[in-house]
């Protein structure tokens, strides 16, 4: 996990212990608003199944950049995951286009990607990215990632 943000601008880091960081995210459920974009459908019903565990259930998904960018043009979402190579519109392209909907000053997008070097990091965040999930990641590391921008999404 890479938080690209200034961490101000996400609010307070959580530094609980683990339990204490999934109770959080269980209050913070119902409120959240979600995005799960990825090519792959086992790709995006593993996340949602994961953010499930964390007591976050207000979760859509897209199966490509063009998808996301719809959705996004009919709604606010507090956090988007964002996987990077899609077929057609990748996932640096459909942040580009969600960030000049506007109106998404307080989305926090997450890029998921297996394939991220030190050097790349700084183009993520020119890009409109957030943070960075670097794949495979675990529950614990969703939920670490969540909680950095917990403030923000509330």
């Amino acid at each position: 996990m890479n938080i690209l943000a200034d961490p101000a601008a996400c609010g307070p880091m959580q530094t609980s212990p683990q339990g204490r960081t999934r109770g959080r995210m269980a209050a913070l459920g119902n409120k959240l608003s979600i995005l799960v974009v990825d090519d792959h459908k086992n790709h995006r019903r593993l996340l949602t199944q994961m953010l499930a565990r964390l007591g976050i259930t207000s979760v859509h998904e897209a199966s490509d950049g063009y998808s996301a960018v719809e959705l996004c043009a009919n709604q606010v979402y507090d956090v988007i995951f964002m996987d990077i190579s899609m077929p057609g519109m990748d996932g640096m392209e459909a942040c580009a286009r969600i960030r000049a909907l506007g109106g998404t000053c307080t989305t926090r997008i997450i890029a998921c990607t297996a394939h991220v070097s030190e050097g790349a990091l700084a183009g993520f965040s020119r890009r409109g990215f957030d943070s960075v999930l670097t794949k495979p990641f675990l529950t614990g590391t969703l939920s670490e990632t969540l909680s950095h921008c917990g403030a923000g999404c509330e």
